[in-house]
């Protein structure tokens, strides 16, 4: 039972000046350690461009929004691969899929790339063609559960792969590369 050595963390301003030379014409504010980021996401060449937000804050996992269009239901129902709040099911968080030693122009812009593409697949189809969990609204589950699942989470070290020895630029849910 040793302890795994932290991974060094990525400060924002790296963070920043990597999205914004990805993405030129966007801008990644940082105001009270907070990043703030805003671009479009075309997930594949047949695909329609999403306005997306990306906010993240030291010690917390990146947040992403679909701002434009905003995720539709299909069949009254929404997407099942999304939290309470809107925001898309791009990994499971706590289990070292992403840490702040990544690169969020490398990660968690490809995923929801590719998030989108299966979203689109969903909404024509009703089946969602990627694999992972679904997040459960925090009501759904049992208390222990829930701090179960806290106390599991153990930071993934370096290397450049993920635990499944995937370039940490495909997503953790499927494998596949997607297109930004």
């Amino acid at each position: 039972m040793g302890h795994r050595p932290k991974t060094k963390r990525l400060n924002l301003a790296v963070q920043a000046m990597a999205l914004e030379h990805k993405f030129p014409g966007t801008k990644a504010p940082i105001k009270r350690a907070e990043l703030v980021w805003e671009g479009d996401i075309t997930p594949s060449p047949m695909s329609r461009s999403y306005r997306c937000k990306i906010v993240y804050k030291f010690d917390e996992t990146p947040k992403v929004w679909i701002v434009e269009p905003k995720p539709q239901k299909r069949d009254g129902r929404r997407c099942e691969h999304m939290y309470e709040d809107d925001r898309p099911c791009l990994y499971y968080p706590g289990r070292g899929e992403w840490d702040e030693g990544m690169l969020l122009v490398d990660t968690i812009v490809p995923w929801t790339s590719e998030w989108l593409e299966h979203y689109e697949v969903w909404l024509a189809t009703g089946e969602w063609q990627g694999r992972g969990e679904h997040p459960q609204p925090k009501t759904d589950r049992p208390r222990r559960e829930r701090m179960d699942l806290r106390n599991k989470w153990q930071p993934q070290i370096g290397g450049g792969r993920a635990k499944n020895n995937t370039p940490r630029t495909r997503h953790p849910h499927s494998g596949t590369k997607a297109h930004v």
